[in-house]
């Protein structure tokens, strides 16, 4: 588990605590995959950190979460020829991102 600023996660990273509001009401439960809608509603919100969950790859083995962003961003690049429309259709530009985390995990 580690604690990361907001502005440092990632969509698909899971969260490791609950996260309270200044009131203490729950705005996201423990285990729950951030998106950007919820991330959006954490900053509305003024949370600046968030604890999540270890990254680790196929193998176990941890991964520093701006190592896998560059790992995906690789993997988007070499993904675009065969989602081309991804730019048009939200729900594919969606479907490229979770096949690029995926592979990114596997390098």
């Amino acid at each position: 588990m580690k604690k990361i600023a907001l502005n440092e996660v990632m969509v698909g990273m899971k969260i490791a605590r609950d996260v309270n509001s200044p009131r203490g009401m729950v705005l996201v439960r423990k285990g729950a995959t951030l998106t950007e809608g919820v991330i959006k509603q954490l900053e509305r919100y003024d949370i600046t950190s968030v604890s999540i969950e270890d990254i680790e790859d196929e193998k176990g083995v941890e991964i520093d979460p701006k190592e896998l962003e560059k790992r995906k961003m690789d993997q988007i690049e070499q993904l675009k020829p065969i989602f081309v429309k991804a730019e048009a259709l939200p729900w594919m530009k969606q479907l490229m991102d979770a096949a690029a985390t995926v592979r990114a995990r596997r390098l």
